[in-house]
């Protein structure tokens, strides 16, 4: 599950966290997150993750090489969402248009690292094959 926290308007005090699979619910169950250790909003991310019954796990301090896939993934976001023409100081413009390009990231679009399948697509594959009823079978005996 990936979740995102929607900019706060003028007035509100409090951020919101929403998971993305609220939108689409994937078939994946989500145990755990790992996050760094930044302190902002990190009381309501705490309480986001417990009231969901999700595990928080963070990286070491400044050490980006423990989570290089988000790290890779904030370049992504940062050139082919930010600046295309989506930067905005106005929440309310910009959270819709940043929710539908992460669903159209994780839920319908390819990636090559992982073999031409969305990243939901991948883990239901992989999960698949852990879940599988039929295991690989071979012969018990050692004799020719």
């Amino acid at each position: 599950m990936i979740t995102y926290c929607e900019e706060l308007s003028e007035g509100e005090s409090q951020p919101v966290f929403t998971p993305i699979s609220a939108k689409r619910k994937p078939s994946v169950p989500t145990y755990g997150e790992q996050t760094d250790n930044g302190s902002e909003f990190a009381l309501e991310f705490e309480r986001a993750t417990a009231k969901l019954g999700i595990g928080r796990y963070f990286s070491r301090v400044k050490t980006p090489k423990d989570n290089p896939e988000i790290e890779r993934f904030h370049e992504t976001l940062e050139y082919e969402w930010l600046y295309n023409f989506n930067l905005s100081l106005d929440p309310e413009g910009l959270n819709p248009r940043l929710t539908e390009w992460l669903i159209e990231y994780n839920f319908n679009r390819p990636h090559q690292s992982l073999a031409y399948l969305s990243p939901v697509e991948y883990i239901e594959k992989e999960l698949a094959k852990i879940r599988s009823p039929v295991l690989p079978m071979w012969s018990a005996s050692t004799r020719a």
